[in-house]
C-alpha cells in the first residue's frame, strides 16, 4: 500500500529582518522531526520532495539523513507567494483568514494559481513514484490549499491554524483516504487526479 507522507516543516527562528523563506530551524526542531519520523519508518520512498525554502529543505534533509533517503527540491511545493516580509500575528492571521475565505488579497499569490501549481505538483510526484511511498515537506498555507483540492471543499482559517509545526498527514494512495494526521478523513474518499 503506497502512502503519501505530507509534512509541514519544523519550528523556525522567526527573524523579522529576513524574508520567511530564509528562516532557519529552531533548536527544538531536531526533537520534533525525530518524533514525526517515527511515523515514516519502513517507508518505500526513494526521495523526499521539498519546497526550496530553508525551513522545508532543512526539515527534509534531517529526515533524509535519518532514513538514508535523498532529497529533491520541488519549486512548486513552495509557500504561497506574498509581497510582504513580516507582519504582526493579528494582521497576518486576518490576511490568511480573508485569503482562505476566497477574498482577493493582493498581498498573496492568486488562490487558484497556487492551488493549480501545488495540485499538479502533488499529482506529478505521485505519478512519477507509482506504487511507492512519497514524502513531501512544505508549508501550512499551501498545504491547506492542496487539501482543499483533495477534499473538494474550501478549508478555512481555523483548519489552517490547527496544523501544528511540524505536523504530518498520511494519505493512503491506494484507498484515496487521509488515514491520519492533519485533515484526516478516515474512510471518506479524497480526490486524487493523477494526470491533471
Amino acid at each position: 500500500m503506497a502512502k503519501a507522507y505530507v509534512i509541514r516543516h519544523a519550528e523556525v527562528v522567526v527573524d523579522p529582518n529576513l524574508p520567511s523563506y530564509q528562516w532557519d530551524l529552531s533548536p527544538e526542531a531536531e526533537t520534533s522531526i525525530r518524533r514525526i519520523s517515527r511515523s515514516i519508518e519502513g517507508t518505500t520512498a526513494s526521495h523526499i520532495y521539498h519546497s526550496p525554502e530553508n525551513k522545508a529543505y532543512n526539515t527534509a534533509k534531517f529526515i533524509g539523513d535519518i532514513f538514508g533517503i535523498p532529497t529533491e527540491t520541488s519549486f512548486n511545493l513552495r509557500e504561497v507567494e506574498r509581497t510582504f516580509r513580516f507582519l504582526p500575528d493579528d494582521t497576518f492571521n486576518l490576511l490568511i483568514k480573508e485569503y482562505l475565505e476566497g477574498k482577493r488579497v493582493g498581498a498573496f499569490e492568486d488562490y487558484k494559481i497556487a492551488q493549480n501549481r501545488v495540485a499538479k505538483c502533488f499529482s506529478n510526484i505521485v505519478s512519477k513514484n507509482h506504487g511507492r511511498d512519497v514524502i513531501l515537506v512544505s508549508h501550512g498555507l499551501i498545504l491547506t490549499i492542496l487539501y482543499s483540492y483533495l477534499l473538494q471543499r474550501q478549508l478555512n482559517w481555523i483548519e489552517w491554524k490547527n496544523i501544528r509545526i511540524p505536523d504530518l498527514s498520511i494519505i493512503d494512495l491506494d484507498k484515496n483516504t487521509i488515514e491520519r494526521g492533519f485533515f484526516s478523513t478516515r474512510n471518506k474518499k479524497i480526490f486524487i487526479q493523477l494526470h491533471p
